[in-house]
């Protein structure tokens, strides 16, 4: 589906945009740094698309007789060496770069313990309540910690998703989503200090429906129930253009949600019409910029821009001064730079570490062929 694969380059440059734009803090306070926080949630959309976008993929392209092994495998191969890389990018940024507090996602500094990297090298920062933690070290890995868990319960997911007859997928379909809006409703109780003054919701609010993985589960399950509607041609037809409208109206209408909803739930179910409408695109071969070789190539370098971007970013940032403010033309112009430098590593990344990585060990080699053979496209970008 090389739409979908192009569609993930949008997303991850929704996150770097934002990053760049807004929480770097590089234009100088007023009027232009006040309406910078919009993208904000274009960040949390991405990130939530992400999440559904992945049920859906591993769901659609599941291979016959794969076994839990394989899968694994794969998943293992595909995350951990990028993720490991830049990990260790960030430490040395750390180490070498930041010569003090750096104000970048408005509270991360360079001091990071021991427990702090290692929970960020594993994966599991997202399980423990601290801020430090979830982002001690390159923190738009939290997302990661997340999918790892998703993957550790996707052959279960999936098995049980085969099991529900055609007939009755849009009611769990149904039951799902009416999770994802409730689920939110209980944390309003909670109090302390407030998140940041675009979503003025308290940390442990924002860390239950944003970074808690069993919370964000519900959009990777949506992911999963929604291709097997799909796949099972009861998914109506429909432009993307249109599938798109209603998550730009709630992106507009992001000032006036309430912002335990603001942090995925009030986008999740927006962002899931724009999947399915993307992926009959590419089954109906439909004419689409998101299918041109240079968007698709993006798009399979997308989760190494994704993972890359945040070093550049924090180095960039204590490099220029990281109190230092710019007028307008002059930060725009220093988010063009790093938007160009992050996406020229990515690639790097993706071309001599990635894709080589994958082809080595993504799969068992044969004990009976003389030569091993390679893997096939759809590992590589799944």
């Amino acid at each position: 589906m090389p739409a979908l694969t192009g569609y993930r380059f949008v997303l991850a440059f929704m996150v770097i945009a934002c990053h760049g734009l807004y929480s770097s803090r590089l234009f100088e306070p007023g009027p232009t740094a006040e309406a910078l926080a919009i993208t904000a949630p274009l960040s949390i959309v991405a990130v939530s698309s992400f999440f559904i976008l992945s049920g859906f993929i591993l769901t659609w392209s599941a291979p016959a007789g794969d076994t839990v092994g394989r899968f694994y495998r794969r998943r293992f191969v595909k995350i951990f060496p990028n993720h490991v890389v830049t990990w260790a990018l960030m430490l040395l940024v750390f180490a070498f770069v930041v010569t003090g507090p750096n104000p970048m996602y408005g509270f991360q500094d360079n001091q990071v313990s021991l427990g702090e990297a290692l929970s960020n090298l594993f994966l599991v920062q997202n399980w423990l309540y601290d801020v430090q933690h979830v982002m001690g070290v390159n923190a738009p890995a939290w997302s990661i910690s997340c999918e790892v868990f998703f993957y550790l319960l996707f052959p279960a997911l999936f098995l049980l998703a085969k099991k529900i007859a055609p007939g009755r997928l849009w009611w769990w379909v149904g039951g799902v989503a009416a999770l994802i809006l409730l689920v939110p409703l209980p944390t309003f109780a909670i109090d302390g200090p407030m998140m940041a003054e675009w979503a003025p919701a308290p940390h442990a609010q924002v860390w239950l429906v944003y970074v808690f993985p069993p919370v964000r589960l519900l959009e990777f399950g949506l992911g999963i129930l929604i291709a097997r509607l799909v796949q099972t041609g009861q998914w109506p037809s429909l432009r993307v253009r249109w599938a798109a409208i209603p998550l730009v109206l709630t992106i507009l209408a992001s000032p006036v949600i309430p912002a335990g909803y603001l942090f995925a739930a009030a986008f999740a179910l927006p962002a899931a019409l724009v999947i399915p409408a993307i992926a009959q695109a590419d089954l109906e071969d439909r004419r689409t910029w998101l299918r041109r070789p240079v968007v698709v190539l993006l798009g399979n370098a997308s989760f190494a821009l994704y993972l890359v971007h945040g070093p550049i970013l924090y180095a960039l940032r204590d490099l220029l001064g990281p109190e230092r403010r710019f007028d307008d033309l002059t930060a725009l112009g220093i988010v063009v730079g790093f938007i160009l430098v992050s996406q020229v590593a990515a690639l790097a990344l993706y071309r001599y570490l990635e894709v080589p990585m994958m082809r080595r060990f993504a799969r068992p080699r044969s004990t009976t062929a003389s030569t091993p053979s390679p893997v096939p496209q759809q590992a590589l970008t799944t």
